[in-house]
């Protein structure tokens, strides 16, 4: 999955039509990729590369994931449980302006 890396590289809401093919192509491996996770740990995957990607609005996370096939209910459940301040406890956390950002620089990891 490709992380932004600059304004440019996210979509906007005016994005070039490839452009957004592009990440929901990406979106679709990520989501086959995570096939064998638990159903809450693929939605929390796929809303930071949402995130990452540029799509950072309640609404825009949302409409994405149920494009992928998710459900509304569990979508909107998970992105509140998982905002928070704390990188220590929150996956990402959403500003006064109601945009969504992952915490960086946070992840545990995996035990060998």
């Amino acid at each position: 999955m490709t992380t932004a890396t600059s304004p440019t590289d996210q979509l906007g809401r005016n994005a070039a039509p490839e452009q957004v093919s592009r990440i929901f192509k990406e979106l679709r491996e990520l989501k086959v990729a995570c096939r064998r996770a638990d159903a809450h740990s693929r939605v929390i995957v796929l809303i930071q590369a949402c995130i990452d990607n540029g799509i950072n609005t309640r609404g825009r996370i949302r409409g994405t994931l149920i494009k992928l096939g998710f459900n509304e209910d569990h979508v909107v459940i998970v992105l509140n449980a998982c905002a928070g301040p704390n990188p220590d406890v929150y996956h990402w956390y959403r500003d006064e302006a109601g945009v969504y950002h992952n915490h960086v620089g946070t992840a545990v990891p995996a035990a060998a």
